[in-house]
């Protein structure tokens, strides 16, 4: 009765959508070790018998064979009561997981009732409860079918109050500062250098060439227009140009950036036309630094993980292009606009989302529900996950803002869809009238048409000029051109650094800067959480920004000896997750009433393997179980039981995926679905796909809008853990992360509620190693915080056990001054260990068990000496003083005509100190550093020998 009224505090807490009904609905009861009792309640009338096949057999996509010679066992269900049918069979408890598949179902009049090839159970021994769909129900996880993309149809949220959408505006700013790049690492940054190269003087405005560094070395080129009607102090306008060929110097009947900045000039505007990167004087870096412009699809995921994109350069231009203007004397400060079309709206409506110097926006055809921006200077890494151009344009509310939209491009129903929901947002402020719109019947453009409406509109609001004032643009002389190059005749500037050296800087700058704020004391640990407490959450989006909401679904049932095992389905509408959860819940306790003990078991290989013998794990969960102990295992996403979906749908193509985004229609996702987007890629594009329009294709920036696998594990554990905290008492919750599953919990309980203990597998990751990140875990800007070892410190867990790492001891102290500092906690991390079952049964089971396993490996001892023939060894190590008063340990060693490596190590096991040795002398002689008096172990090794000595270091 207590598990059946668990069963339904859990359905309750988390809504449970109505089940559909079968017509044959199966449930297993293990009776012993090698016994197994099957039932089924059916619909159908008038039914005598049911045959099914019993087989250990599946398919290479991980269905059971239904082919009888494969166990040459078949069982006849026959009538208990009305509607329900019985057996049992005799199973070997040796053999890991049964299945029973329906044969088929005979009626009372002879007549055979035919069912889905599909329909089985998985069933009998321990080990079969990995595949938790016992009711044959597969995993429908809609992650697999679809995946966005920038001409994907966005749903926009409806703000009910204005403390609701300035709240979540702040989020979404502070989301697009971190993704881009721009925070916390250009917060506090101001321009460089500026240069005037050159003027051309006409009679109603001047045009100077202008150079600055945005940061040191890197350079912002344009032209500044001042006027000579007016008076100061004068309005500012900023310029971007967008994607059209000849940048800032476009000219034609669609578009004329020179004749939008001398007409606003004429005016009585000083106006700044920068390039974009990559266009124009702007030759340092490629407009496609940062990804791969042939394929028009994918980004670098080197520069991904550590947040430097070309979309983050193109914002950080737009602030200094602000900076810059207000160098001027003799600009008002209290009015700046900006204006641009296509990549320039972009940049428009994004600047103006970062920076409230920009009081003026007039975004031009980019603005839109079905088109995000089809270029990689619009689609930063992460920064698409759960918002939309419409919002981030809304950003500029309550400030004025002229919206111009065409007929002809994605901007089409604007009137009727964009423009009324950014009205609701300024009618928030009670300024429904500061949001205007001007609809245009032309194709995508800047066109003269488009300028004058933008005209009318700054005219208005800088000189109180009326909205029905005609402006008379003065034609462009094309024959200028040349002058208003900044490097034409003007030397590049020698600290001008080439593109290698800025990517290095921009590395570094994020590298230097974490270790700068690692935190000492109370006042460095409060700077250190507020320039990084919501870096992870933004790059992890685990909620999506929504409140978790979970349905719940109850696949499966068994009653053991003495527990039983409940199958459980997690799964989000929001995001179509659907995630297998298997609890074993033992007889002994009252999960409704009682506070109960939890361990919960994650593994890279799913829940099959906590069922597995390898290293007693079995043992492990009936130990566990025996001393009261809940047990959850889950298969993350594209683990366990997923991969028997997968393998049966790893059919879809490349061109299948572009060919979605060119229909503006939801896409399959496994074609770019990978841990390194850029490598399935390159793997999947055919050289005829490769000559696709990529004018029309250009838009998948995968990484932008939908989470890579690795990140969907982590959210999948993220939502399990929460279940967990929201819908039982819990007294005690480990963590076990086994195998690269322990890299996935660390991250995801970054941003958990807190657990008591984490055991966590880092399965020789190496925090310093590209390939490790970007095989195993890729998560865009993870390596800008510090990579795993700075994200590692933010587990928020009472007592964290590390082991098994690939990183050195510097890392290792990274990460331990972090969550010591964060946290106040215990701490235990290790680089080689392999952890035991009975290690985690210790831990788990005992009240001080986190302490008494620390303590057993903290007195770690030096590997035991293997024997050698050869009598080679350490003749001395000595221990004395350096000139600064230091502890050094000098040692001479014995390695006749060998190479080798000398290794040292403290007692917490960390690698202090590797090196090299060639001795063809016989003698190899060094020191050490020594932080301070102890023992350490010394550890030789050439060819296949090895010797250890432990050493005690006294400071005398």
């Amino acid at each position: 009765m207590r598990i059946q009224l668990f069963l339904i505090i859990l359905l309750v807490a988390y809504t449970v959508p109505a089940s559909d009904l079968t017509d044959v609905e199966f449930s297993t009861t293990l009776i012993d070790s090698g016994t197994v009792y099957l039932s089924c309640n059916i619909a159908i009338s008038r039914v005598s018998s049911i045959t099914v096949t019993r087989t250990t057999d599946t398919d290479a996509g991980g269905y059971p064979i239904a082919d009888p010679a494969a166990t040459g066992t078949t069982l006849s269900l026959l009538p208990e009561s009305p509607g329900k049918l019985t057996a049992t069979d005799i199973i070997d408890p040796e053999i890991p997981i049964y299945y029973y598949i329906i044969k088929e179902i005979v009626r009372e009049d002879g007549s055979t009732y035919r069912t889905p090839s599909e329909q089985w159970i998985a069933v009998a021994t321990p080990w079969c409860f990995s595949h938790g769909n016992v009711d044959g129900v597969p995993v429908s996880d809609r992650r697999y079918d679809t995946a966005s993309h920038v001409n994907i149809h966005c749903t926009l949220r409806d703000f009910q109050t204005l403390v609701e959408w300035v709240n979540y505006r702040s989020t979404l700013i502070e989301h697009i500062k971190i993704t881009t790049g721009l925070s916390p690492f250009f917060d506090s940054s101001s321009i460089g250098r500026i240069t005037f190269s050159d003027s051309l003087i006409f009679p109603d405005y001047t045009v100077y060439n202008v150079f600055f560094e945005s940061f040191e070395g890197y350079l912002c080129t344009g032209n500044l227009y001042k006027p000579h009607t007016g008076s100061p102090p004068y309005p500012a306008i900023l310029c971007p140009h967008g994607h059209w060929k000849k940048g800032r110097f476009e000219h034609s009947g669609t578009v004329s950036v020179p004749n939008r900045c001398i007409s606003l000039a004429r005016m009585g505007c000083y106006v700044f036309s920068y390039d974009m990167v990559g266009y124009r004087d702007s030759y340092q870096l490629a407009h496609w630094f940062d990804g791969y412009e042939k394929l028009g699809v994918v980004m670098n995921d080197t520069l991904a993980m550590w947040g430097i994109s070309s979309m983050g350069l193109m914002l950080l231009n737009g602030i200094r292009a602000v900076d810059f203007v207000l160098t001027l004397p003799d600009v008002d400060t209290t009015r700046i606009g900006m204006t641009g079309a296509s990549g320039g709206g972009i940049a428009t409506f994004f600047n103006t989302a970062l920076d409230n110097r920009i009081g003026y926006p007039v975004p031009v055809n980019m603005t839109s529900t079905t088109h995000q921006g089809g270029c990689i200077c619009c689609n930063a890494p992460a920064l698409r996950y759960w918002t939309n151009n419409v919002e981030i344009t809304a950003c500029a509310a309550p400030r004025p803002l002229h919206l111009i939209s065409a007929s002809g491009d994605w901007t089409t129903a604007t009137p009727k869809v964009e423009f009324p929901a950014l009205q609701a947002i300024y009618d928030l402020y009670s300024r429904k009238n500061e949001v205007s719109n001007t609809h245009i019947t032309a194709n995508h453009n800047y066109n003269r048409e488009s300028r004058e409406s933008a005209y009318r509109f700054f005219g208005n609001r800088f000189f109180n000029l009326p909205d029905t004032m005609h402006y008379t643009e003065e034609n462009f002389n094309t024959e200028y051109i040349d002058h208003l190059l900044v490097f034409k005749t003007y030397p590049h500037p020698e600290y001008a650094k080439p593109a290698s050296e800025l990517i290095g800087d921009l590395i570094a700058m994020r590298r230097n800067s974490f270790e700068r704020f690692l935190p000492s004391d109370e006042e460095t640990t409060a700077a250190f959480r507020n320039r990084y407490s919501g870096f992870l959450r933004h790059i992890l989006s685990l909620d999506n920004l929504l409140p978790a909401s979970l349905d719940t679904t109850v696949t499966g049932f068994h009653h053991l000896d003495s527990s039983y095992v409940i199958h459980l389905s997690l799964s989000n509408n929001h995001t179509g997750s659907a995630i297998p959860v298997t609890m074993h819940v033992p007889d002994s306790i009252d999960p409704v009433n009682d506070s109960v003990n939890i361990a919960f078991w994650v593994h890279d290989e799913g829940r099959s393997s906590l069922y597995s013998p390898e290293d007693n794990r079995y043992a492990t969960l009936t130990s566990l179980v025996d001393n009261g102990c809940i047990v959850v295992s889950m298969d993350p996403f594209n683990t366990g039981e997923h991969i028997r979906i997968l393998k049966n749908r790893r059919n879809l193509s490349f061109a299948d995926y572009l060919q979605g985004i060119k229909e503006n229609d939801t896409v399959p996702a496994l074609a770019l679905r990978s841990e390194s987007a850029v490598l399935e890629a390159q793997s999947g594009v055919t050289e005829s796909e490769m000559e696709l329009d990529t004018s029309k294709v250009s838009g998948n920036f995968f990484i932008s809008y939908n989470k890579t696998d690795c990140l969907l594990r982590i959210e999948d554990i993220y939502h399990v853990i929460t279940f967990l905290q929201k819908s039982m008492a819990i007294k005690q919750l480990t963590c076990v992360g086994l195998g690269d599953a322990g890299l996935w919990c660390t991250i995801a309980l970054t941003q958990t509620q807190r657990v008591n203990n984490a055991v966590l597998d880092l399965n020789g990751f190496n925090s310093n190693a590209t390939k490790d990140y970007t095989e195993r875990l890729f998560i865009p800007h993870l390596r800008a915080v510090g990579g795993f070892a700075g994200a590692a410190g933010f587990v928020n867990a009472d007592k964290v056990l590390l082991f098994n790492s690939g990183d050195d001891s510097s890392n290792a102290a990274t990460t331990k001054t972090i969550y010591r500092a964060l946290s106040g906690s215990k701490f235990f991390f290790r680089t080689q260990w392999t952890l035991t079952s009975d290690d985690i049964t210790t831990m788990i089971e005992e009240d001080d068990g986190f302490s008494r396993l620390t303590d057993k490996y903290r007195n770690w001892h030096a590997p035991p000496v293997e024997s050698v023939e050869k009598d080679d060894g350490i003749d001395y190590f000595r221990i004395c003083r350096n000139s600064d008063k230091k502890i050094v340990a000098n040692y001479s060693i014995s390695v006749s005509g060998a190479t080798g490596s000398i290794s040292i190590y403290n007692l917490s096991g960390m690698l202090l100190r590797k090196d090299r040795i060639t001795s063809p002398k016989g003698r190899w002689v060094g020191h050490l550093n020594v932080a301070a008096a102890g023992i350490y172990c010394i550890r030789l090794q050439w060819g296949e020998a090895s010797m250890s000595r432990k050493v005690t270091i006294i400071d005398k």
